[in-house]
């Protein structure tokens, strides 16, 4: 028998509107490390090259957001949301 690794990112990764509904809970709720958590996971299961030009956002916004050490500025913040909303929509066009 042969088992796949199951990796929640990857499956969370799969949709933007799950991850941007995911991202939005954290904020509503104050949780910024639960921020970072989903965002980090969704951009490892994506891999940072792609998520940057599928969602035309440079690498310091990103990374900003992530760093845990850092406090993401309000207009990081709604640069990565506004993605999410595109990507999303765009989404639902191809589908």
């Amino acid at each position: 028998m042969n088992f796949s690794e199951y990796s929640p990112s990857a499956e969370l990764a799969k949709s933007t509107e799950s991850v941007a509904m995911a991202l939005a809970e954290a904020l509503i709720e104050g949780d910024k490390e639960a921020f970072q958590e989903i965002l980090e996971g969704y951009v490892k299961a994506r891999q940072i090259s792609k998520v940057v030009k599928e969602m035309k956002l440079s690498r310091a916004v990103i990374y900003e957001a992530m760093d845990k050490k850092k406090n993401p500025s309000l207009s990081s913040l709604c640069k990565i949301m506004k993605a999410f909303k595109e990507a999303d929509l765009k989404e639902g066009i191809a589908a």
